[in-house]
């Protein structure tokens, strides 16, 4: 039998009672909305989903008190099997919490809302790389503050997304702006963990257990290996490289027929026939093929990967005909702070974005100087040292304010590009600005308010780049 599942997005519409915060343009009532219609959509395949504002418009109660109690009381007459009830802070803070109702170890409800509120907060600090404020419990008064979760007759959870009025050096307002389905689906595959499932799965008779005792300590958590075994499983930006491995049978597998790469294994490849490796091993005809082995590799989203081969000379740095700048050519050390960048899926995605939003008409190594300009942000200590602070950054990037990156549409040119600069030195000299030299958005020489604080470094495409 499928579990229901009540989502409640807080609040009533804009220009109602019992509206939300609001700050920065934005507001908790729609954030939540739209969070609630696309975590619905994500789970109906599974569960039974029943949403207390069906449409933007839907206003529930009569005033604040039954405003509130309308959702509760909805969720209890429909025999929902768990309650979310989503919300954003205010405040000024940063960071995601969860709430539940406790009523003590010996309260089988509260130990499974205590359950679902850490399945929840765990997937979502997973996904965004937000700061985690805690599962909480709500007593705050002997009978609990929070209504819908002390009055729900079923495990319940009240969830934070973000502080809507934090300040811009934290990511909270660009999460709330421009990631709404992204925090979705966080919270979806945290309701498919607390039911034990993953998601796609279509068995819904796993039910959490009722003897677990509450555990306000995240228990680290056994990734899982996502392993592609035929062509056609592998997605489409790693795909050319395996069919070419494949073909030339350098690439054997299991030995049993199946092609067993985990994503690790696909970036790998990927970025080394990026780079000419593979043909210039084939040209040699050293290259002696990969095989295989489970115990050799390991999970993107735990540590680095096994090198398969032996690193490859790295691309040469910018050119002399490359630059229209008298700065000399020695190539300046690398600032990054790491050879390897691990980056949540998340964190990608935006990274994705803003490459997209910046440089989608440049060239695959205008594209990568992009990436490499944003990667040196975050190893310069005048900078924030998080991949999303830096893309939110107050008035850092154009295309957060003007909205050109809620619209980015990265194709897959642009992730393997993206995926390169991460893994090769820098190739922006250290820069850490750049701006637009060519094309409407030109900006006459001096005339930067940036500029006469800056050593400039070189030009590339439409693009100059300062430190």
């Amino acid at each position: 039998m499928r579990k229901r599942v009540f989502i409640d997005a807080g609040h009533n519409p804009t220009g109602t009672f019992n509206t939300g915060a609001a700050a920065n343009g934005i507001t908790e009532q729609d954030v939540v909305f739209d969070v609630a219609l696309e975590m619905g959509r994500l789970l109906e395949g599974d569960f039974d989903v029943k949403l207390s504002r069906p449409t933007k418009e839907t206003v529930l109660g009569m005033n604040n008190v039954s405003a509130i109690n309308a959702r509760w009381q909805m969720a209890n007459e429909w025999l929902a099997d768990i309650f979310i009830s989503i919300h954003v802070n205010a405040g000024s803070g940063t960071g995601f919490e969860t709430f539940f109702f406790d009523a003590g170890p010996a309260n089988t409800r509260s130990v499974q809302s205590n359950a679902l509120s850490r399945a929840i907060t765990d997937n979502f600090i997973k996904a965004t790389g937000l700061r985690d404020r805690g599962v909480k419990p709500d007593t705050r008064t002997n009978l609990g503050a929070i209504g819908v979760l002390r009055q729900t007759t079923m495990p319940a959870t009240l969830v934070e997304l973000a502080f809507i009025d934090s300040p811009r050096a934290n990511p909270d307002v660009g999460l709330l702006m421009h990631f709404r389905n992204e925090m979705a689906e966080a919270l979806a595959k945290g309701v498919y963990a607390y039911f034990g499932m993953e998601m796609g799965d279509d068995d819904t008779t796993i039910s959490p257990s009722t003897e677990t005792t509450p555990n306000t300590e995240s228990e680290p958590e056994t990734p899982t290996r996502q392993v592609f075994n035929t062509i056609q499983e592998v997605p489409d930006w790693a795909r050319p490289t395996i069919e070419k491995l494949v073909a030339a049978e350098a690439l054997q597998g299991n030995g049993g027929g199946n092609l067993d790469l985990c994503k690790v294994m696909l970036r790998v490849f990927t970025v080394l026939d990026m780079m000419g490796v593979f043909n210039r091993e084939y040209e040699s005809g050293s290259y002696a093929g990969y095989t295989s082995n489970t115990a050799d590799t390991t999970d993107d989203s735990t540590d680095q990967p096994t090198r398969l081969i032996p690193e490859p000379t790295r691309p040469p740095p910018i050119t002399p005909q490359a630059l229209t700048t008298s700065q000399p050519q020695t190539p300046i050390p690398r600032p990054h702070n790491q050879d390897e960048w691990s980056l949540t899926d998340f964190e990608m995605e935006a990274l994705c974005k803003m490459v997209w939003a910046e440089a989608r008409g440049e060239d695959d190594h205008g594209q990568r100087l992009v990436v490499h300009v944003i990667l040196n942000r975050m190893a310069d200590p005048t900078f924030p040292n998080k991949l999303l602070e830096v893309l939110f950054q107050r008035n850092a990037f154009s295309p957060v304010r003007d909205g050109a990156f809620n619209r980015a549409t990265p194709d897959e040119g642009i992730r393997r590009n993206v995926l390169l600069a991460l893994s090769e030195p820098d190739q922006a000299r250290g820069a850490t600005f750049f701006r637009t030299i060519k094309g409407a958005d030109d900006v006459p020489e001096g005339k930067w308010s940036h500029e006469r604080n800056l050593t400039r470094l070189l030009d590339y495409g439409k693009h100059r780049f300062y430190r």
